[in-house]
């Protein structure tokens, strides 16, 4: 659990983004090289989506992140996201290329988890 002193010093960005076009949000995250590794963004990351879900009714949420980046990677993967797609080069930053991940959370699989669960 995060202390009002780390909520202080705590450099941690949750984008939310919608998608018009469908029922559906986009959330994407960002921490401060200082503070990563130590599951604040996991934590925050399974809150919006309990939020989105629950509070919200939005039956879908997804994210995406470059292949290469495992901890965002593992961040998705623990907050509940399942991987769902991997586009070839799908990402551009600057020359370079990377394989682009986008990973799926949905309303009714976590339901079902947390029925499993009691």
């Amino acid at each position: 659990m995060l202390k009002p002193l780390d909520l202080q010093a705590l450099s941690i960005f949750l984008c939310i983004k919608v998608a018009l076009v469908t029922d559906q949000i986009e959330v994407g995250f960002s921490v401060d090289r200082g503070w990563q590794g130590r599951g604040f963004a996991t934590e925050a990351l399974r809150k919006v989506l309990a939020y989105l879900t629950e509070n919200e009714g939005i039956p879908c949420v997804t994210a995406w992140c470059a292949a290469e980046n495992i901890g965002s990677r593992r961040v998705l993967e623990k907050a509940g996201m399942e991987l769902v797609h991997i586009d070839k080069d799908g990402l551009a930053v600057g020359d370079k290329t990377y394989d682009k991940l986008t990973f799926v959370y949905k309303a009714e699989h976590q339901q079902i988890s947390q029925r499993g669960r009691t």
